[in-house]
């Protein structure tokens, strides 16, 4: 066989393998499509709204957004240090936070900016819960090393 019989019969091989896979690629891409579609139907039989919401995340493989606590006055999300502006508290109310960060702190000021306290510190990721605050009006000032999200919320009880 000549050298340009060789090239000749691997383009053809080339194009053979490039068919098989393209086929097999195609037959693995509906076979997906058809689980997706079952676990899609499965969700939707599920009757409380935020569980069937989870389960289509993850039919979608995509992570759920948390779920907001009952009791919520304010939710706030973010990056790095923030501050937020005033807000009223009416009633008796506590501070709960998750960090995905290395470090988060959860300064308490009054409306002018006078430092009340630190009513959160978070090393490393997880979650907290503050004592409780009495009502007012204040702002909060996060310090933070990464992604948090915080609630104000009514004090239980």
């Amino acid at each position: 066989m000549r050298l340009w019989q060789w090239g000749i019969s691997a383009l053809g091989l080339a194009v053979a393998l490039g068919f098989a896979t393209g086929g097999e690629a195609v037959a693995q891409e509906r076979e997906a499509m058809e689980r997706l579609a079952a676990k899609v139907a499965a969700c939707s039989m599920i009757q409380d709204p935020t569980e069937r919401l989870q389960c289509y995340d993850a039919a979608a493989e995509r992570e759920s957004d948390p779920v907001v606590p009952e009791g919520v006055i304010i939710e706030l999300a973010g990056e790095d240090d923030f501050d937020s502006d005033t807000f009223v508290v009416e009633r008796p109310w506590h501070l709960r936070w998750n960090s995905a960060g290395s470090i988060f702190t959860a300064e308490l000021h009054t409306m002018a900016g006078e430092l009340i306290g630190i009513i959160g510190n978070q090393i490393g990721a997880g979650d907290g819960r503050s004592d409780p605050q009495p009502p007012g009006q204040y702002r909060l000032a996060l310090r933070a090393i990464g992604e948090w999200q915080v609630w104000v919320m009514e004090e239980d009880g």
